[in-house]
């Protein structure tokens, strides 16, 4: 199996997902959350590559595209459900539907699919199966970070309404680590060090938008 293959077979599944995604909670509320849906939307690339190179790839399964998926769902859920996460939303109630749907799709996928190039790499040339040290490095720093994350996210649902820079944000340091921490044990598989697009866009963005309050309807 090409990553090519797994890329756009990643992609057509996406467009499927994000299809019926789109217009059900277009039917509930007017305003998108984009950026849960970004993470939505890594998520579900990162259980369909996997599941796609498991049954149609002649590559031996390596135990770190296991642990890579366990980390990145545990990451995704919990961003979901913070109640002081940076939101990005778009109001499609007085929007054309096909345009808005096209647009919010080309929105979304470019951010997704850079931000799970190290899943994308790991699941389509693992490496070795036994984990190195990288993996284990990278499994303690998502550790530490989803850690922090959490920790720090109880403290600032308390302190909503103020504006705060990233260096007040300890959460958003926390949620930044978990995704270096997919790029740490990406780069034990084959090409896995060139993904860093990934967890820099990821790091961009959370740096530019750290300041309250972000849930804006």
């Amino acid at each position: 199996m090409s990553l090519a293959n797994l890329f756009f077979s990643n992609v057509l599944f996406y467009f499927v997902s994000f299809s019926c995604i789109y217009f059900i909670f277009r039917r509930k509320q007017k305003n998108l959350k984009i950026t849960s849906l970004i993470v939505v939307g890594v998520l579900i690339v990162s259980w369909f590559s996997f599941a796609f190179q498991s049954l149609f790839s002649s590559t031996e399964f390596s135990l770190r595209q296991l642990i890579l998926l366990i980390i990145t769902t545990i990451t995704a859920i919990s961003f979901i459900k913070l109640k002081t996460k940076i939101e990005l939303t778009i109001n499609t109630d007085k929007k054309n539907k096909i345009e808005t749907f096209f647009f919010l799709f080309i929105y979304t996928s470019v951010p997704i699919f850079l931000i799970s190039l190290p899943i994308l790499s790991t699941n389509h040339m693992p490496g070795k199966f036994m984990l190195a040290p990288l993996d284990l490095l990278g499994i303690i720093i998502w550790m530490l970070g989803i850690y922090i994350h959490y920790q720090n996210n109880k403290l600032l649902e308390k302190f909503s309404n103020i504006p705060l820079q990233i260096k007040q944000r300890p959460d958003l340091i926390g949620f930044i680590m978990q995704f270096w921490s997919f790029y740490l044990i990406a780069i034990n598989g084959v090409a896995g060090n060139l993904t860093f697009v990934g967890p820099l866009l990821v790091s961009i963005y959370l740096i530019n938008k750290s300041h309250y309050p972000q849930n804006k309807d």
